[in-house]
């Protein structure tokens, strides 16, 4: 099975290859690789969320969906409500997510040090990509009314701070650990976050978190669903896999396009970035605390 790492290095090498020949790469034509990158892995990675919970906790199915849908829709009503509160939440609990699925399998860590560097992981890399892309940020909130309100956030000196705080102190607290994960794991850990810092500055802000999205993250986290529902089920293949991610990816996908299609013929008064950013939002929470409870379960089978 290819490993993601090694994806995320050609995938950028090749477009870092692409931009010399042609130069600018055409907005169409990112929107389409970020697109295509997306449903085939990003949305995936979240799509059994269901068979997790339900799995790891033995609740009921009926009690998932209740949390699963109440989460989603607080987080809808906050962005309705408080679009910068709504952005702020969503860039914390994104750095959270981010570095949880980076750095779980280090179990050697005490718990709450892991959660931090889980969130300087994760912030060290969002705010690269706001202070590394200012201008594209800028361009894109400019070219809607309802996202003008939110570079108050992107444009927030915080940023620039944040950047160089989250990246200082992971590099501090994490070689501290060298000893008990190895420093050997610590030189890639610390290789993949330069590489990530070195893509976010040199690529469009699309194409960049894109191929970080897929890549470093879903198609990571796609590999430890695999293995760990091949270990709890006789005879669970690859297509069996792929047979249980398909219907919530689906019917994830035909939501948002439906959504994006209602604000394209204007019977939805709200820009598709902004529906975007909404949707990914709200299926982030949700999806974290699922996460949460996963990671937790590989731990104590790691340690039994």
């Amino acid at each position: 099975m290819l490993k993601p790492r090694s994806i995320f290095v050609f995938l950028n090498v090749f477009h870092w290859l692409l931009q010399l020949i042609i130069g600018d790469i055409p907005t169409w034509m990112q929107v389409s690789l970020a697109a295509f990158l997306i449903a085939l892995v990003g949305i995936p990675h979240g799509a059994i969320d269901h068979v997790l919970f339900v799995k790891n906790t033995k609740a009921s199915p009926l009690f998932f969906y209740g949390f699963y849908l109440a989460l989603i829709i607080l987080i809808v009503f906050i962005w309705l409500l408080f679009p910068k509160v709504g952005l702020v939440l969503f860039l914390i609990l994104s750095a959270y997510h981010f570095g949880q699925s980076q750095l779980s399998s280090y179990n050697s860590i005490p718990a709450l040090m892991k959660a931090l560097l889980y969130f300087l992981w994760g912030s060290s890399i969002l705010s690269a990509l706001v202070v590394y892309n200012q201008v594209e940020i800028f361009h894109i909130c400019g070219a809607s009314k309802d996202l003008l309100q939110l570079l108050v956030v992107f444009q927030s000196p915080v940023f620039k701070l944040l950047l160089l705080f989250s990246t200082l102190c992971f590099l501090l607290f994490f070689t501290r650990f060298a000893g008990r994960i190895g420093f050997q794991n610590v030189a890639v850990e610390l290789f993949v976050l330069g590489l990530i810092h070195l893509s976010f500055c040199t690529q469009s802000i699309l194409i960049g978190f894109s191929i970080y999205f897929a890549t470093l993250h879903s198609m990571e986290v796609l590999q430890e669903e695999f293995s760990f529902l091949k270990s709890k089920l006789s005879n669970f293949n690859f297509l069996s896999f792929v047979r249980l991610l398909m219907p919530y990816t689906i019917l994830s996908l035909l939501g948002i396009c439906s959504l994006l299609l209602l604000s394209y013929y204007t019977f939805l008064p709200m820009s598709g970035t902004l529906i975007i950013f909404i949707s990914i939002s709200a299926l982030t929470l949700p999806h974290s605390v699922v996460m949460e409870q996963f990671y937790s379960v590989l731990r104590k089978g790691s340690n039994a």
